[in-house]
C-alpha cells in the first residue's frame, strides 16, 4: 500500500505492506501484519500491535505499543512507557526508553532511560580517562591490606583471589584482577583494567577502565562509570547515573538473562539479552 504523508484512521487492521513517502502517523490501536517504512517520521498512537518498522526520520512508539519484530531508524528512536520490541531496535542518533520499555536488543551511538543528565562538555572525558579521580584519595590497593582474602600472581599484571573479596570504599587497583567468588566493592572505588568475578556487585561511583565478566550477575551502583564491556551470565542492574562507554567509543553491555536500567542510565554502543532489556 502506498500513502503520501498524513495519517490512518483509528481502529483499522492491515495486511498489506506499508509504504509511506513522508511522515506517518498511526491512531489508537492500530494493528498492521507486515513491515512498515517510512520515508519521514514515524508516530504510532497507545496500544498499536505492528509487525516491524523502518523510518528514514525519527521513529516513536506511542505507550503500550508491541512489536513483534524489529524497529530501525536513522534518526532518534523513542520507546514510550511500556512499550515492547521483541527484536532489535536500532538508530543513527539515538534510542531513549521510557519506564517499563522494553526490547530484546538496542544498538545505537547513545542508548539511555528517561532522566538522562549529560555530562558538562569535558567531564565525561575526565571520568573515564584519568588515571586516579579526583574523588579517589586512598593509597594504591596492595593485596595484604585486604584480610581474610588468599591472592596469587597468575600473571605479571594479574591478582588471582581465591573466594570471596570485599573491598573498602575508596580503594584504587591498578592490575588485572580475577576473583573466583563474589567480588563486592564499596563506594568510590577506581579499577584501572579488567575484571572477572564469579558475581560483581559495585557501590556508588565506581570506575572501571577496562572490561567487567561475570559468571553469574552484574550490578553496577550509582554514578559508576565503565569504559569498557559489560558481561554476565545472568542478570545486569545499571542503576541511576551509570555511564557505560563513551562517544565514539562504542561497548556491549550482554547478558544470558536480562538487563535492567534505572533512570537517568546511558550507555555507548550496544545492549543485549536473553530475556529483555528494560527501563524500570
Amino acid at each position: 500500500m502506498l500513502l503520501p504523508a498524513g495519517a490512518l484512521p483509528q481502529g483499522q487492521e492491515h495486511d498489506e505492506l506499508i509504504y509511506c513517502e513522508g511522515n506517518l502517523a498511526l491512531a489508537d490501536r492500530s494493528a498492521f501484519h507486515r513491515e512498515i517504512c517510512c520515508r519521514g517520521t514515524f508516530a504510532s498512537g497507545f496500544g498499536a500491535l505492528l509487525q516491524a518498522v523502518a523510518a528514514d526520520g525519527e521513529a516513536v512508539l506511542g505507550e503500550e505499543t508491541e512489536v513483534s519484530r524489529w524497529v530501525d531508524a536513522r534518526g532518534r528512536v523513542l520507546l514510550k512507557r511500556g512499550s515492547t520490541v521483541r527484536s532489535r531496535v536500532s538508530s543513527l542518533e539515538s534510542i531513549e526508553l521510557e519506564p517499563q520499555a522494553s526490547a530484546q536488543s538496542l544498538y545505537a551511538p547513545l542508548v539511555f532511560t528517561s532522566g538522562y543528565q549529560p555530562f558538562p562538555d569535558g567531564v565525561a572525558g575526565e571520568a573515564v580517562a584519568s588515571p586516579i579521580p579526583a574523588s579517589v584519595s586512598a593509597p594504591m590497593w596492595e593485596p595484604a591490606r585486604v584480610p581474610g582474602a588468599v591472592f596469587t600472581r597468575m600473571t605479571p599484571d594479574t591478582w588471582l583471589v581465591r573466594g570471596d573479596l570485599n573491598l573498602p570504599a575508596g580503594t584504587r587497583l591498578a592490575e588485572k584482577l580475577v576473583v573466583q567468588g563474589e567480588l563486592r566493592s564499596g563506594a568510590d572505588c577506581y579499577f584501572a583494567s579488567d575484571i572477572k568475578a564469579a558475581d560483581v556487585i559495585a557501590g556508588p561511583r565506581n570506575h572501571f577502565l577496562g572490561n567487567v565478566v561475570s559468571e553469574d550477575g552484574v550490578e553496577l551502583g550509582e554514578g559508576g562509570v565503565v569504559t569498557g564491556n559489560v558481561v554476565a551470565e545472568t542478570a545486569i542492574l545499571l542503576c541511576a547515573g551509570v555511564r557505560v562507554g563513551r562517544e565514539g567509543r562504542p561497548v556491549v553491555v550482554n547478558a544470558g538473562g536480562e538487563v535492567r536500567m534505572k533512570p537517568n542510565v546511558a550507555v555507548h554502543g550496544k545492549i543485549a539479552a536473553v530475556r529483555a532489556v528494560s527501563a524500570l
